[in-house]
């Protein structure tokens, strides 16, 4: 009877110590691709750390109703960069969107206006539309990252640290 309990006892722990890890796995699922809340001036100045970002012309989010037919009352904060220049297609998006179905409409919008201008230079602007071929766009957490240039891998980089 007295080994039977040893052995008993060692199940129990055993139990305890598959439902701790099963606990800490969903844990880590349910966190995973989610973000901290970070002030958009603080990832405004971290992102303008960066030199080839401060090449580019700080704009407003009327800019960006204008450049991405998108309206600004879905967006909660954001951060807007780019270069007037209509060859250069240089630009850096970066938005806060709480509701989901609100991001979800904005990055419609988005990828609408990617494609749109990517077609553009399709044909002639061969450094352009290779940029464009290349944007970046990731959403994680209640954010969401557009950019296009040489550079968009160390913006899109900065970016996610500056969320963690």
């Amino acid at each position: 009877m007295n080994q039977r309990r040893k052995t008993i006892g060692k199940l129990d722990i055993l139990q305890f110590l598959i439902m701790a890890a099963l606990l800490v796995f969903m844990i880590l699922m349910l966190t995973a691709g989610n973000s901290k809340v970070v002030p958009m001036s603080t990832i405004e100045a971290g992102m303008e750390e960066i030199p080839s970002v401060k090449e580019l012309t700080k704009k407003d989010m009327n800019d960006v109703a204008k450049t991405f037919s998108v309206d600004t009352s879905l967006i909660d904060e954001g951060i807007y960069y780019r270069v007037d220049d209509i060859m250069n297609v240089n630009e850096l998006l970066i938005l806060r969107i709480d509701d989901d179905d609100n991001r979800q409409k904005v990055i419609e919008a988005v990828n609408k206006y990617l494609k749109e201008k990517t077609d553009s230079f399709n044909g002639y602007g061969t450094n352009q539309y290779g940029l464009l071929s290349s944007a970046v766009t990731t959403e994680r957490g209640t954010y969401f990252f557009y950019g296009v240039s040489e550079d968009v891998l160390e913006w899109e980089t900065a970016f996610l640290k500056l969320i963690r």
